[in-house]
Parts: C-alpha cells; structure tokens; sequence
C-alpha cells in the first residue's frame, strides 16, 4: 500500500490546504478510495465520490466520502452537473480530481464540475497510444480554472506513506473488497481484471 499511497501523497501536496473544499473525485478504484480518504483527513468540507460501478460507491462511504454520484444512472454530463450542483449548494466544486484518465470523458467531466476559477487535478494517466493530447477547452480558459499535473513522485513521499502506514495514522482496511489465501491468486487476478463479483481491491494472504 505504500506505493499507491505514495503517489496520492506527492498529489496531494499540490492542492495546498483543503480546510471547508467542495472535491469531487472522479473514479473509486483502489486510487480513487485512497484519494477520498486522504482529502477527507486534510480537512474538506465535501468529498464527492463519482464512478460508475455503484458496487465500489459503497467503500467510498467507508473511506470517508461525505456524497456518492453513479454516474451511470444519471447518464449524461449534465444531470452531473446538476446533481455536484445540489450537493455544494450551487457553489460547485473548488477542486475536481480526475483518477480515471480519459481525455474525452472524465477530464472534461472534471472540469464541468468546477467553479470559476477551481482547479482540476490530473492523477490518471491518459491512454498514451489513443489520445497524445489533452484539450484544453476555451470555456476552461474562460473561466479560469487551473490544471494541476502529478507525476513522478520522489522518494520523500513513499517515506512518508511507510511512516502514515505503520503509525496507524491511514486505515488501509476499509480499500479491500476481498481478501483470498495465494493459492487462489490467479483467480483472484482474473476477477480484478474482468470487475467480477463486486471486486474493488484484492487481498492476498499467506499461511502462517
């Protein structure tokens, strides 16, 4: 878990402090749920959870998330929109956070979430091969909000997720989904890849 946590680490540095911030974070998985309790434990007023599966929309509730959004069941960016608006209050959100990646989707999303003048913060990685840029719309440019890259995280910051971990200071628990012996590794590894019954996050154990 030091690794993962590591990289949300590094990220996190870049917001600043986020004492009474509306977030939105788009995308639950293991990196998504993460994110969510780490800006919760930073003092944000809202962690808005958005994904698709509503199975991962559960942990996001055990990691602190104060709202969840399917976005499948709404359907369309705008009733998105609508729903982030409902829950700030009409302010929207000061940060979204884009875990997921995909130039045509979620980092759009993201920035339709925004007020004027937020900022969205780039953790996914976009599919390098299939879209070798990121747009910038003229309504972000309009608006004023700030992109925020998070890349190669430096060692300081897997030192600190190692110390965070064995403090007890951040509760890895609650990211597992299921927790299955090695021998069923391959199993296992086949029902991450595939999103088979409800998996988020695998743990493995080993006999004693």
């Amino acid at each position: 878990m030091a690794q993962p946590l590591g990289t949300i680490l590094h990220a996190c540095q870049k917001l600043g402090s986020m004492i009474n911030l509306n977030i939105a974070v788009v995308g639950q998985g293991q990196n998504g749920l993460i994110m969510s309790q780490m800006l919760a434990n930073m003092g944000a007023r809202r962690i808005i959870a958005l994904d698709l599966l509503e199975e991962r929309l559960v942990y996001s509730e055990m990691n602190k998330a104060t709202h969840t959004v399917n976005v499948t069941e709404l359907m369309d960016t705008n009733a998105v929109r609508k729903k982030i608006e409902q829950i700030t209050d009409g302010d929207m959100c000061d940060i979204a956070v884009d875990m997921v990646g995909h130039q045509s989707n979620t980092i759009k999303l993201c920035s339709q979430l925004t007020k004027n003048s937020g900022r969205v913060l780039l953790f996914g990685l976009p599919p390098a091969k299939d879209e070798e840029q990121m747009i910038i719309r003229y309504t972000d440019l309009t608006r004023n909000l700030s992109y925020i890259c998070s890349h190669s995280p430096q060692f300081e910051s897997f030192r600190l997720a190692l110390e965070l971990l064995e403090q007890g200071r951040f509760d890895p628990s609650t990211i597992f989904s299921h927790e299955v012996p090695f021998c069923e590794f391959t199993e296992a590894y086949a029902k991450a890849c595939n999103y088979e019954d409800g998996v988020v996050k695998v743990l493995l154990t080993f006999p004693d």
